[in-house]
């Protein structure tokens, strides 16, 4: 191996041990939340430990503690001065996760300490968009009492939370956003579905019926005149 390549494989191997160690170092602080240790957590704040501290890709213990559903660990963080906005590197925050979860009581602690209810993925998906996908009425009601916007669209394909709930036969959810102002009329970007025509191509009779009884129109045509 000639010095030019040996220095390259040098800076190589540098590069990736950096890079291991990096994404393997500790903090105490989420090692402890991690592993449910609220003694631990207690301590560690008390000493004034980082609440904001992240792992290498900007995980913070306030995203394990509502990853666990920890309602009491979640607290004490949010209270130490956790970033309820904090965003890891795949754009990922602590409300996301709550919804993803569909866990109201979390949802309404993280909304409570600031979280934005218009908190959205890097992708465009709104945290409303994946409550209505998870069909957990509460998390819904938490986000539009906070103010989420019903009406938003992910630029992908440019669907609604309503187009999402009735995709996946959320009936109960696809009435709570009706109630909520969401429109009932919205074409999705690909396509051209209403929610209307989400929930009957995917066989969903009750979501069919709750569309219908908010006054979804069941003459609406696709583009090329077919219903």
């Amino acid at each position: 191996m000639n010095r030019k390549h040996l220095s390259t494989w040098c800076v190589t191997t540098l590069m990736l041990v950096i890079s291991v160690v990096t994404e393997a170092r500790e903090v105490p602080l989420i090692d402890a939340v991690k592993n449910g240790d609220k003694v631990a957590v207690g301590t560690l704040l008390t000493r004034k430990a980082d609440v904001n501290s992240p792992e290498a890709d900007g995980t913070t213990a306030l995203h394990w503690a509502v990853h666990r559903d920890d309602l009491q660990t979640a607290d004490l963080l949010i209270r130490s001065g956790a970033n309820v906005g904090a965003a890891n590197r795949y754009g990922v925050t602590p409300v996301s996760i709550a919804c993803t979860n569909g866990s109201a009581a979390m949802i309404e602690r993280l909304l409570g300490a600031g979280a934005d209810p218009n908190t959205a993925l890097p992708d465009g998906e709104t945290v409303l968009m994946t409550a209505a996908r998870t069909g957990t009425t509460d998390a819904v009601k938490a986000l539009l009492a906070h103010g989420a916007n019903v009406n938003a669209r992910e630029p992908a394909k440019g669907q609604t939370a309503l187009m999402w709930a009735a995709a996946e036969d959320n009936a109960a959810v696809v009435k709570l956003l009706a109630e909520a102002g969401g429109d009932l009329q919205a074409r999705s970007k690909v396509g051209a579905f209403t929610p209307l025509m989400f929930a009957v191509r995917g066989g969903h009779l009750e979501t069919t019926r709750a569309l219908l009884d908010a006054g979804a129109n069941v003459n609406t045509m696709l583009p090329d005149g077919t219903s």
